[in-house]
């Protein structure tokens, strides 16, 4: 889980270091889920088309239930 619910600015720099992330944590057998807040932020993934390999969330739709399912 990556929370970028704080986040106020996102750049090109930001969305290659999310694809490294994912790469090193597994690649395509990853199930990474990112909290995003910023509806601008939101829009640069989804336009980048990040919701096809990560998990978007909204804060209000994320809980700690969330990691623990994902630990198991």
């Amino acid at each position: 889980m990556i929370d970028l619910s704080q986040a106020e600015y996102m750049d090109n720099s930001a969305l290659g270091m999310l694809l490294l992330m994912r790469e090193k944590v597994g690649g395509d057998t990853a199930r990474i889920a990112i909290v995003v807040k910023n509806p601008e932020i939101k829009k640069i993934l989804e336009v980048a088309n990040f919701q096809r390999i990560f998990e978007l969330k909204s804060p209000s739709n994320f809980s700690n239930d969330d990691i623990d399912k994902d630990l198991e």
